[in-house]
């Protein structure tokens, strides 16, 4: 869609792609701009839309909030001893 490769685009850019390239199937356009859509709630946080009904039947919520906590578990695990270390250090 960005052809003249500034990493924006514009509206003929947009207007040209969707002029272009026929529209084939509606559930893979909403699918796409749902997901690549995050709302912007400040101090470099996103919060991305709701899961379809689709996605929660197949466990896609479940995966995600299980790989979101082994995250901040091995984060936490990793930096609490420096962090307890530095203060014991100060």
């Amino acid at each position: 869609m960005d052809r003249d490769g500034t990493m924006t685009i514009d509206w003929n850019e947009w207007r040209d792609h969707f002029l272009f390239n026929p529209l084939h199937n509606m559930e893979e356009i909403v699918h796409h701009w749902k997901h690549s859509h995050m709302f912007d709630i400040g101090e470099h946080l996103t919060v991305p839309d709701e899961f379809s009904e689709r996605e929660r039947q197949s466990g896609l919520v479940w995966r995600q909030l299980v790989a979101g906590a082994m995250a901040g578990a091995v984060s936490r695990t990793g930096t609490a001893p420096l962090d307890r270390l530095k203060v014991f250090l100060q």
